[in-house]
């Protein structure tokens, strides 16, 4: 009997994933049409741009999910949260890099992630689709089915993360050493600077890609949501690595994150809680 409900539960998860990835497509494409003619960016209460683009590619995903899934619930950034029934929660950030957005740098995504519901306990990201419309890449992944990486229309190539385990060899990047400062972190952000081999700032969403496919081994944001984690944690997992907070906890409902190589994913968060010096690297 519980070898039947993995199963079900199994192709519940593939069925969301398949539509994820094209969801994800379709909003990707229509965020590109913006970003290519170009948008001015209004400023949210909490301080944070937001576009045209971003609500109407949130809209997109939200009407589609609603047609395909409709007791699915949902959680966006530009529109907050819908309950549903089924156990399952689709969590959206239709463009995550907003400012890199209004500035034609093609670093930002598009980010659908689904959860599932564990009764009190914190839900479980259960798979996830990352979009790079100005990049013509994306990735995806669902729980136990591996992380795919597809560039250009392209074969589905297997993410891989390294296999480096120590941080004086890696590669590492944050979104903006301005959000260390803000966060009264300046100090961790030079720590991670002096202890990484390389230092780059690579931003948003797109350092987690470069995670998964091995390129670099590590990305720290001192301020993170759950809708810009979702999508990231499954992929990772399947890659190889890692999603925690600055805690060394595997959440995205944390208020900050770290995606790792674990064979560095520790190191990672001793630097950032303010772990001794043992070494040091160049920037």
């Amino acid at each position: 009997m519980r070898e039947g409900r993995v199963l079900a539960a199994e192709v519940e998860v593939a069925a969301r994933l398949s539509a994820a990835v094209r969801i994800g497509l379709e909003a990707g494409a229509l965020a590109l049409r913006h970003f290519e003619a170009g948008v001015m960016a209004e400023e949210k209460a909490d301080g944070t741009p937001v576009t045209v683009a971003d609500r109407g590619a949130e809209e997109m995903i939200r009407a589609a999910v609603g047609r395909e899934f409709s007791a699915d619930g949902m959680l966006g950034e530009e529109f907050g949260e819908t309950a549903g029934r089924s156990g399952y929660r689709w969590v959206v950030d239709p463009i995550d890099g907003t400012k890199s957005f209004v500035r034609g740098v093609p670093l930002w995504g598009t980010l659908v992630g689904i959860e599932r519901m564990r009764g009190e306990s914190e839900p479980e990201p259960v798979a996830g689709v990352m979009v790079f419309p100005g990049l013509g890449e994306h990735a995806y992944a669902g729980l136990g089915g591996g992380a795919w990486h597809v560039r250009r229309g392209g074969e589905a190539v297997r993410a891989r993360a390294s296999g480096c385990v120590e941080l004086s060899e890696a590669a590492v990047c944050v979104t903006s050493p301005q959000g260390f400062a803000r966060r009264g972190a300046w100090a961790a952000y030079e720590r991670l600077v002096r202890r990484s081999r390389l230092a780059r700032g690579w931003s948003d969403c797109y350092a987690y890609l470069l995670v998964a496919l091995g390129r670099i081994e590590a990305a720290v944001d001192p301020a993170m949501r759950p809708w810009d984690a979702a999508a990231i944690a499954p992929i990772l997992k399947e890659a190889g690595a890692v999603y925690v907070d600055w805690h060394g906890r595997e959440t995205i409902h944390g208020r900050d994150g770290i995606g790792a190589a674990r064979g560095v994913v520790a190191e990672v968060v001793e630097v950032v809680r303010g772990g001794e010096e043992r070494g040091a690297g160049g920037a």
